[in-house]
């Protein structure tokens, strides 16, 4: 997403649409949490919202705008509750101000007990109907390839018209030969990354030293690594990458 300007911060969305209703809807993957990650879900939803209004108009045309994060690691370790909500809110009445802003965590490292579960309940119903909670469990855990979540995903996709359309993109993406090369070029990219803030993190990057930052994020550009990965992992902006 274009800044306002050349001085502010860009930002990539891992996926990003509309629904039926016309609401925005941005979908992140994020497999390790980071100390300012909530700081940055707000931020992107704040310009996903800003950005539907063009000059001349009004209020009225703006649409709610949904941030869905599908996260690897979990944010509330100590609560079994996996998939968290949040609105504006006032904390004493409980009274909710407004549902434009609409911020969605999945926590998919919490799913497997649940998908044991679900086998047993199709196991002794095989016409058995998810709930919803229970369709975003089995997607937890057919993203994180878990092989219970697979295994149901498979099993039901001849009755289940969505998984079944989720199994054939799959299978027509996987069957080009281009994607399978850009996405083992991606695993190694991030294997690199990974390996250079390893590195970085003994020399005091995370304690925010910008010239160490910069010096990694140079590294890693050098070695080829796509530069909206490297600012994701420096927190460095593509115009602070594109002038070292």
């Amino acid at each position: 997403m274009t800044p306002d300007s050349h001085k502010k911060k860009r930002v990539h969305f891992d996926l990003r649409g509309v629904d039926e209703n016309g609401r925005q809807v941005n979908v992140e993957l994020q497999k390790e949490l980071h100390a300012h990650f909530v700081s940055r879900c707000l931020f992107h939803w704040g310009k996903n919202y800003t950005q539907q209004l063009d000059a001349g108009k009004g209020f009225s045309n703006l649409k709610p705008t949904i941030m869905v994060s599908l996260l690897g690691s979990n944010m509330f370790k100590d609560d079994e509750l996996s998939v968290w909500d949040f609105v504006l809110i006032n904390p004493r009445t409980g009274k909710i101000l407004t549902q434009d802003e609409l911020l969605i965590y999945v926590e998919m490292e919490k799913v497997y007990d649940r998908l044991k579960v679900l086998r047993d309940k199709i196991k002794t119903t095989p016409d058995y109907e998810f709930t919803e909670a229970e369709r975003v469990t089995l997607w937890s855990g057919y993203i994180r390839n878990v092989e219970i979540g697979v295994e149901i995903v498979n099993q039901t996709a001849q009755k289940d018209q969505v998984f079944h359309e989720v199994i054939e993109a799959e299978s027509s993406y996987w069957s080009n030969p281009e994607n399978r090369y850009a996405q083992f070029m991606e695993q190694i990219a991030e294997l690199d990354a990974r390996a250079f803030l390893e590195d970085a993190e003994e020399r005091g990057i995370q304690q925010g030293s910008k010239q160490e930052k910069e010096k990694t994020a140079r590294a890693m550009l050098e070695n080829g690594i796509k530069i909206e990965l490297v600012s994701k992992i420096t927190e460095l902006s593509i115009e602070e990458l594109k002038r070292l």
